[in-house]
């Protein structure tokens, strides 16, 4: 997926959020912030994308945003390197999670994470 179609996916998501009257708040780990900049390159997305939080060390996860102790420590047989848990939560109940796996480097990594965050997004909306 090229820079241009991650910007699509993003655009489509706001269109849908906005559809809805919602917005999007993230919490962001191995993404560094690249959702919430993909999110703020969209002309208008300030009509959608209400904010973000960047919390890449355990402390700031565990006391920011209560995820219990986890993070890379260079992979293991449990958590292997390229573990990433996504998670969507809504309106009422609605509140979904999934584990993913991503093949190689840190930077496949990361655009992996951003492009299944964003898309995930999109199928719940849909």
């Amino acid at each position: 997926m090229t820079d241009k179609d991650l910007y699509q996916i993003a655009n489509q998501a706001g269109e849908a959020l906005l559809r809805r009257q919602q917005t999007l708040a993230v919490a962001e780990s191995c993404t560094g912030g690249w959702i919430g900049q993909t999110a703020t390159a969209i002309a208008g997305s300030s009509r959608w994308f209400e904010r973000g939080f960047v919390t890449y060390s355990n402390a700031a996860k565990i006391q920011m945003l209560a995820v219990p102790e986890a993070g890379p420590g260079g992979g293991s047989k449990e958590k292997p390197v390229g573990t990433v848990w996504i998670a969507w939560a809504g309106p009422g109940d609605i509140c979904d999670s999934q584990r993913f796996n991503f093949p190689g480097d840190r930077e496949a990594v990361r655009r992996a994470s951003v492009i299944s965050s964003w898309q995930g997004l999109l199928e719940r909306l849909a």
